[in-house]
């Protein structure tokens, strides 16, 4: 990728190019899901590149070069007056953030000098707006009982392998609030689905038999953090 100071003099016509974005957030949880509403989206970074070889003058710009950067601002991004050479030209974002996906679609546009208007407006995505979906993830961990064994008629051993299906255990955001509760499965495993980004605590609420202890507080927690 190529990064390229353009400077076009045009007497008649600038450029206001603009975006509306949206981004997913987390408005609470129900049945083990998250409830997602869209808002408007801020701080994501967008780069607008040549899409072909363009000339200026005697100077040759090549393709895919980034000619521009902006910022969304309350859903909300502009390359405004901005002078270009006619030609093809794409948007795509650079940034996301930390809590979202990177949105990988290339916004094309063509500028053709048409009329003398001194501002050509041209809306990305024909005024459509674009999503950013969250981060997700998805994990898996292993819930083992403690088995003891007689050896010899005399003394026990013990061992963590006894299966611990039908354990029970309960997410907790990083304000101890329940969101998910989680079942262990035949296989001893317990599953942990549509996790954002985020500091969570999982703790045992229910052992897979009577005779056995768990503890009451949250025992571990997972810091997950995504590019």
């Amino acid at each position: 990728m190529t990064s390229t100071s353009l400077e076009a003099k045009n007497d008649f016509q600038q450029l206001d190019i603009t975006l509306n974005k949206q981004e997913e957030s987390i408005a609470g949880w129900k049945d083990n899901l998250p409830v997602i509403r869209n808002v408007a989206a801020n701080g994501q970074i967008f780069g607008l590149f040549t899409q072909g070889e363009t000339t200026i003058g005697d100077t040759v710009i090549p393709s895919e070069s980034l000619v521009a950067t902006t910022t969304v601002k309350d859903g909300k991004a502009e390359f405004g007056s901005i002078q270009l050479p006619e030609g093809y030209y794409y948007v795509k974002e650079l940034v996301a953030g930390e809590k979202h996906d990177l949105n990988t679609t290339m916004y094309g546009f063509h500028f053709h000098t048409t009329d003398n208007e001194k501002i050509k407006h041209i809306d990305l995505n024909d005024g459509k707006v674009i999503d950013n979906k969250l981060h997700e993830n998805e994990l898996s961990f292993k819930k083992t009982n403690e088995v003891s064994t007689l050896v010899s008629g005399k003394s026990y051993t013990y061992a963590m392998t006894g299966n611990a299906a039908g354990a029970v255990f309960e997410l907790l955001d990083a304000d101890k609030k329940v969101i998910q509760t989680i079942t262990v499965g035949k296989d001893s495993t317990g599953s942990i689905k549509h996790l954002p980004v985020g500091t969570f605590y999982l703790r045992e609420t229910k052992p897979s038999a009577p005779t056995l202890s768990y503890r009451r507080k949250p025992s571990s927690s997972c810091l997950l953090r995504t590019a």
